[in-house]
């Protein structure tokens, strides 16, 4: 393999690897947040402005 090809491939594992991480993250926080609408059912009235401040600052991201 020349210098390039070597480059290349390992720009293509680095952004596989990010995808990946990002991926991981996103399902994990969707799991998460899944548990904790599920509680505040259990427990009706849960501050809500708590969970607004997270989802603001989960579309700033």
């Amino acid at each position: 393999l020349t210098i390039g090809e070597q480059a290349a491939i390992a720009v293509a594992a680095f952004l596989m690897i990010l995808v990946i991480t990002e991926v991981g993250i996103f399902t994990w926080r969707s799991v998460k947040s899944d548990k904790e609408t599920r509680m505040s059912q259990y427990y009706g009235s849960l501050p809500q402005s708590q969970h607004n401040q997270e989802a603001q600052m989960e579309l700033m991201l």
